[in-house]
């Protein structure tokens, strides 16, 4: 038998499934509470027991899609020797799964216009931006990178550079050539920060 905080548990994490399945259907302002509840077979008092409000389900939810793009980034990149060989293989990482339908209604195009600016960059700091800060200062450690680069700084301007592109990849006529052109866009950036 189940403990309650087991229960807890799974309720919560039903409603983030549900949630997510209907703000990446409908958008964050289109989204309606009685249609998460009812994909996640929960009741209404069940959802503001764990979450204040649809703003709250939503932040969760945008940071739950944000940690998974992080943890797989972190997991794929790990066992790589090669500082600047990661970063890259990491920005690609990004950007495929950045630019899925779901993840980029959620994260680029909701997250930011929803949440603020400085709730959403807070997010992506312990997350996505924290991954290409990482991959940044281990390249610049191996001294594949400019010594005297600021790596908060550049990652800074190169995660809102890999924001747009995500953009112009999910909207170009082929996605494959726009992928393309943006790895290759990131790697002369990265050529030019460095040692």
């Amino acid at each position: 038998m189940a403990s309650n905080e087991q229960r807890t548990a799974k309720t919560r994490a039903a409603l983030l499934k549900a949630a997510r399945a209907e703000f990446a259907a409908n958008g964050y302002a289109d989204a309606a509470t009685n249609a998460i509840v009812a994909r996640a077979g929960a009741t209404r008092g069940a959802m503001y027991h764990h979450f204040k409000d649809k703003l709250a389900l939503f932040d969760a939810v945008v940071e739950a899609e944000d940690a998974r793009l992080a943890a797989l980034i972190d997991s794929e990149t790990v066992d790589m020797p090669d500082a600047y060989k990661s970063l890259m293989h990491g920005i690609g990482i990004y950007l495929d799964n950045a630019t899925s339908p779901a993840t980029r209604r959620i994260l680029m195009l909701d997250g930011p216009s929803a949440l603020g600016w400085k709730r959403w960059r807070e997010i992506q700091s312990h997350n996505s931006l924290r991954t290409l800060h990482e991959g940044l200062d281990a390249a610049q450690a191996q001294g594949t990178l400019n010594k005297k680069l600021s790596v908060p700084v550049a990652a800074s301007l190169f995660a809102a550079a890999l924001d747009e592109a995500v953009h112009v990849i999910a909207e170009a006529k082929t996605r494959k050539t726009a992928r393309t052109d943006a790895i290759n866009a990131a790697d002369a950036m990265l050529q030019g920060m460095r040692a």
